[in-house]
């Protein structure tokens, strides 16, 4: 069946789907993509159409996250929808529920683990039902990881016929900063597991993404730690924890590519020495970024 639009990108006014949609008015035309742009505000729609140029401009459509039926009208009228509204445990549900029913193929910037393992509970079934394709992450977290990855045991199950059961992840440099959505997506997920300690539990398991499996203890990444291959030494990563379990689920849903005793870390390089120690130190304390009160405890 043909769609009315190749992708819609919904959330397009936010600071991540603002980026997207300029990267997307740079190639829609030459590509000859049909493209829409929706959200909740019409006005910041048409005027974020405007800016695009006047070159394949996209469609607008005002629909409402948090609205089911708003979302069920959206789905059905595109093959590939990109979700850029978060915190998505506040605002990502019905729109997920809407694709894996009508068999839209679905992306979004997710980095909420304890969200994401509702949605694949809850409609993981829908979607293999109708053929939707459902992929959380496909930003900074967690493409550098899982695609990388991915890579990597590609070249070895081709060079050696075995993939690496041991792979480190490590971060030399980090350029720019969270935007505000990242940061209420990071302060909603640490609320609700400082309420709920099954919660809290699934957060802490590197297969929490993997249901039906648990694999083998992984290394520890949350303290510093001198490691002597890189001769330098590395810090907890905030990305980590998400990037580890897209990673393991990724690995399950190929039926293990990388072996059921696949091992992953992944860490920032903060350099030899004390001054590196001092940085591990300090990049590790992520209890600095948020307050107490922030967190509801």
């Amino acid at each position: 069946m043909t769609k009315e639009f190749d992708l819609i990108v919904h959330g397009a006014t936010g600071y991540t789907g603002r980026i997207i949609c300029e990267y997307l008015a740079g190639i829609a035309h030459a590509k000859d993509v049909s493209w829409a742009i929706s959200g909740r505000s019409e006005a910041k729609l048409t005027a974020l159409a405007k800016r695009l140029g006047p070159q394949n401009p996209p469609e607008v459509i005002v629909a409402h996250s948090l609205q089911a039926d708003s979302m069920a009208d959206l789905v059905p009228r595109t093959q590939v929808i990109i979700a850029t509204v978060g915190p998505y445990l506040l605002f990502g549900e019905e729109l997920v529920a809407a694709c894996a029913k009508a068999g839209t193929d679905y992306v979004d910037l997710a980095g909420e683990a304890s969200w994401i393992r509702s949605m694949i509970d809850k409609y993981g079934a829908d979607a293999a039902s109708s053929g939707a394709r459902i992929v959380h992450s496909c930003g900074f977290d967690s493409i550098p990881t899982d695609v990388g990855v991915y890579k990597l045991q590609s070249i070895a199950l081709d060079k050696l016929g075995r993939p690496f059961s041991r792979v480190k992840g490590r971060v030399e440099e980090l350029i720019g900063e969270p935007s505000g959505g990242t940061i209420h997506s990071i302060l909603a997920s640490l609320k609700a597991s400082a309420k709920d300690e099954k919660l809290a539990a699934l957060l802490r398991n590197p297969y929490a993404l993997c249901p039906g499996f648990q694999g083998p203890k992984q290394p520890k990444a949350h303290l510093p730690v001198f490691d002597s291959e890189f001769d330098s030494w590395n810090a907890a990563f905030v990305m980590a924890e998400i990037n580890t379990k897209t990673l393991h689920r990724s690995n399950s849903l190929l039926s293990h590519r990388y072996g059921t005793d696949f091992l992953y870390d992944e860490m920032l390089v903060t350099g030899p020495g004390e001054a590196g120690k001092a940085a591990a130190e300090k990049a590790s304390d992520f209890s600095s970024m948020f307050s107490p009160d922030e967190i509801g405890r």
